[in-house]
């Protein structure tokens, strides 16, 4: 209270403080691998002639990744493969190499090989290689890949009879996946088809990935079954991580006092406080390695804190208000050109509203401050 002249005094305080920047950004980049499946078989067949049951050979050898996985690759060997059906020979070869490696986690992934030397061995079989080999990965980051390698392969697609003679044509080093090649045999007089599938490829039903590394489709009529060659198997599961956005809390705080020589005094203290609270979780997804994705993480914290006490006219006080909210609103366009810069632009929409949502908010404090100048 003051006696005597007539004076006025303004004494304002205004503190505001938004966290618009307090963002933790994951995509599904930032899931986590909760399963591998990882494994390698040698060969396998299963030919029937003539009409009869099936020959059955293997899988051998094989290996199989342990259900945690494992850090050390899990490996198996045999010196030499065979299979046949009766006395005919299908498949015949020389050192034969398996490898199965993965882990679950963070950035888990699983690596699967198959690697088999001197093929044809024995001389009598219509597909020659100095080796083969299939290999495949599987994982959070880099989704699935799958290849296969021949070197020096000769494939005889047509047996020659007495009016022409044999057919032989080259296999490339990396043929493209599923590269399909026909061909027949001449037998008695008869014509025995097949097929062959190099570097065939297999999408499961659980979202691993099986790479042959040739695959014959016996056809008959005399022959029927198949032989598959050099097989890797590679696929993980992936759970999708926690998305989360942190509250803001948004507060103004005005405090006006007016006394007069009159002895009348006015106090008037005005004080709103909104804050908000966004947690947005992925749900669990099951995928292959493919999707796979890109890892964004940011997190970025702004806080500005403007405290005035002083004796200001009310233009004062509209201007240090008005200074606030340019100053909130270019922590929160800093934010949003993080958004821009380091999160995928699918998954954008949210964190852009979130922040939308912020800067109305504090404009909204500040409006009503600024009413009370």
């Amino acid at each position: 209270m003051v006696r005597g002249r007539r004076a006025r005094r303004v004494a304002l305080t205004a503190l505001v403080t938004v966290g618009a920047g307090a963002l933790a950004l994951s995509g599904p980049s930032g899931a986590d691998v909760s399963a591998v499946v990882g494994s390698a078989n040698g060969y396998f067949a299963s030919v029937g002639l003539f009409g009869g049951p099936p020959f059955v050979t293997g899988p051998t050898p094989t290996v199989v990744l342990p259900g945690g996985g494992s850090g050390v690759p899990v490996t198996a060997t045999a010196p030499t493969g065979q299979a046949g059906a009766g006395p005919a020979i299908f498949f015949s070869s020389g050192l034969i190499g398996l490898s199965t490696q993965g882990l679950p986690g963070p950035n888990g992934s699983v690596t699967s090989s198959a690697t088999i030397t001197n093929v044809n061995r024995l001389g009598d079989e219509v597909f020659t290689a100095a080796s083969v080999a299939s290999t495949c990965t599987a994982s959070e980051s880099g989704g699935r890949t799958a290849s296969t390698t021949i070197l020096n392969g000769t494939l005889r697609t047509d047996s020659g009879d007495d009016n022409h003679p044999a057919v032989t044509v080259p296999i490339p080093t990396s043929p493209a996946p599923n590269t399909q090649i026909a061909g027949h045999l001449h037998v008695n007089g008869s014509q025995d088809n097949f097929r062959f599938v190099f570097n065939e490829q297999v999408l499961n039903g659980d979202g691993s990935i099986t790479v042959n590394a040739f695959h014959q489709y016996f056809l008959g009529p005399t022959a029927v079954g198949d032989l598959i060659v050099g097989q890797s198997r590679c696929g993980v599961t992936i759970v999708a991580g926690t998305t989360s956005t942190s509250s803001t809390s948004t507060s103004t705080s005005t405090s006006t006092s007016t006394s007069t020589s009159t002895s009348t005094s006015t106090s008037t203290s005005t004080s709103t406080s909104t804050s908000t609270s966004t947690s947005t979780t992925m749900a669990p997804t099951t995928t292959s390695s493919t999707t796979t994705s890109t890892s964004t993480s940011t997190s970025t914290s702004t806080t500005t804190s403007s405290t005035t006490s002083t004796t200001v006219s009310p233009n004062a006080c509209r201007a240090s208000l008005l200074t606030t909210r340019t100053n909130i609103t270019a922590q929160i366009n800093a934010a949003r050109a993080s958004v821009l810069r380091t999160v995928p632009r699918e998954q954008q929409a949210p964190y852009m509203a979130d922040l939308d949502a912020r800067q109305a908010e504090a404009n909204a404090a500040i409006d009503a401050a600024l009413a009370r100048c």
